[in-house]
């Protein structure tokens, strides 16, 4: 029968074995651990933290040899500064009195072989037998000296800069450690909205504080750590304003280590949070515009098989030399139908490439608009009449073919075109008109239906790209998500605006407004 001893060192052997087979596969790791700044460890659990196992990259980093730790020469707690050891080795102890499985150290220093001090990060974890009883410890050590150095030299550059540059956009001051205020530089004063030091000096900086948990929590960090880096929190200045601020701020102790006061900076970040704020939105916006593009992709991407399937299916029908003439006729309709559904696709995908990019052109020329109403309503009219619905158009200031307007003939009846489609799609009865009235400087165009209207919370993106990508309509009544986009955009060309009426109930009503040049014809 295996000895407790005996246990313990087939589970060591097991453990530096899995160690060994590890560092072997995986050439990452070993790249990490041989070659990079990064030392693993095996600790035994007593006094000296004896090494059981070491990476051999120890030589290159710190100049010992791998025999220096295994032979029992050097233990780890010998290198260990001994400045730092009392607290390196309470935080192993109160690790292990909770039963931690892994704990790090606060940063500390040991020696190389040369006597050089090195900074360590230490990330350790406790192994413990059968019995809950700690064996070892097993973790790894990382060289983190010039990150060190480099945040040393930091602090010592932002305080001298802040020192220098009294009149900057950043305020000064000392207090006591109450509160009271013992020093105040004039940006300072203008942060806080104070006239003079002396009137700043008869408050506590505690009242500046709109939270109070805020001046609770500054203190116990600044007599924690000493020091305190980017504290944020909202003050309130003389004349009842709120402003987000940074502080920037040391204890100064006495030879006994009693705190004698504070110091350090104040700078006023009310518009960087502003900014932040709305970079935050836009974030959120750019994130919403990629999930609407990925599903009009996916959209899309039914739109276009759908009637290409149409086409090639009927086609491959139309090769039966033995099909009926009135079959023949419907198959070749149901192409038609189709390849016009795709070339409305294409066409708004093109349309709407050419806005974003600026290079839709507009041509403005001399036409009837009345003509042009009644060329659209006698485009939509059999299919509003098969769909059961009234379809009505309704001019005022045309009363004639021979009145006419200057703009873009063909995106005008784009705008058109488009929003009656949508009202077709939309509305299962009743009613849909269009039309325009005529005012001193401009058209005032308008399409609007008795059909299922746009929900209040998206009444605001509806004009959006891929608004519809997104939508139970889509899926149900299909579509790209383009149309009324296309139509803001070439409103927008055309020196207009188009917007979504909230006030009709009875349906959806589009207004869409562009100033015409009006010309007479003789």
């Amino acid at each position: 029968m295996k000895t407790k001893e005996d246990l313990i060192n087939t589970e060591i052997e097991q453990l530096k074995s899995q160690i060994s087979e590890l560092e072997k596969l995986n050439t990452q790791q070993q790249n990490l651990y041989v070659n990079g700044n990064t030392v693993i460890f095996l600790w035994n659990n007593d006094s000296g933290w004896t090494v059981d196992y070491v990476s051999e990259n120890i030589r290159r980093l710190l100049g010992y040899e791998v025999t220096d730790f295994l032979s029992g020469k050097i233990n780890y707690a010998d290198i260990i500064y001994p400045d730092d050891k009392e607290r390196v080795l309470a935080e192993v102890t109160e690790a292990v009195s909770r039963k931690k499985g892994h704990f790090e150290h606060l940063d500390y220093r040991i020696f190389d072989a040369d006597g050089n001090l090195h900074w360590i990060y230490d990330f350790t974890t406790i192994i413990y037998d059968n019995q809950k009883n700690v064996t070892h410890f097993y973790g790894y050590i990382l060289d983190i000296s010039r990150r060190k150095t480099a945040e040393h030299r930091l602090a010592l550059s932002e305080k001298r800069f802040r020192t220098v540059f009294e009149n900057a956009t950043i305020g000064y001051y000392r207090t006591s450690p109450d509160g009271d205020i013992m020093m105040a530089n004039p940006m300072l004063l203008k942060i806080l909205e104070y006239n003079d030091l002396q009137e700043l000096t008869q408050h506590n900086v505690a009242i500046g504080y709109a939270n109070p948990a805020d001046r609770r929590k500054f203190r116990e960090l600044i007599e924690t750590q000493g020091v305190v880096s980017g504290y944020e929190s909202v003050w309130r200045t003389k004349n009842g304003n709120h402003i987000f601020v940074r502080e920037y701020a040391s204890v100064v102790r006495d030879e006994q280590n009693r705190t004698l006061f504070y110091e350090g900076t104040v700078e006023d970040i009310s518009i960087q949070k502003h900014y932040e704020a709305e970079l935050l939105e836009a974030k959120e916006k750019a994130v919403r515009a990629d999930k609407l593009k990925s599903a009009f992709l996916a959209n899309m991407s039914h739109e276009i098989r759908t009637p290409l399937n149409g086409i090639l299916g009927f086609a491959q029908l139309l090769s039966d030399e033995e099909l009926q003439t009135e079959t023949r006729k419907y198959y070749i309709e149901i192409i038609n139908k189709s390849g016009e559904q795709l070339l409305r696709i294409i066409s708004d995908v093109l349309d709407m490439s050419k806005i974003e990019v600026g290079e839709l052109t507009i041509k403005k020329t001399n036409f009837s608009l009345k003509t042009l109403l009644n060329d659209i309503y006698l485009t939509f009219h059999r299919s509003a009449e098969v769909k059961g619905l009234f379809f009505r158009l309704e001019t005022e200031g045309f009363e004639t073919n021979e009145d006419t307007v200057f703009s873009d003939e063909h995106r005008l009846k784009q705008i058109y075109m488009n929003l009656i489609h949508n009202a077709l799609k939309f509305t299962e009865t009743g009613l849909i008109t269009f039309g325009t009235k005529k005012e001193e400087t401009f058209l005032s165009c308008f399409v609007q239906d008795t059909g299922i209207g746009i929900p209040l919370e998206k009444q605001e993106r509806i004009f959006e790209r891929y608004g519809n990508a997104d939508s139970e309509h889509a899926i149900k009544y299909g579509g790209a998500g383009l149309g009324l986009s296309i139509c803001k955009g070439i409103t927008e060309l055309l020196g207009g605006n188009i917007y979504y009426d909230s006030t009709y109930i009875s349906g959806a009503r589009f207004i869409f407004q562009i100033p015409i040049e009006q010309k007479k014809k003789y």
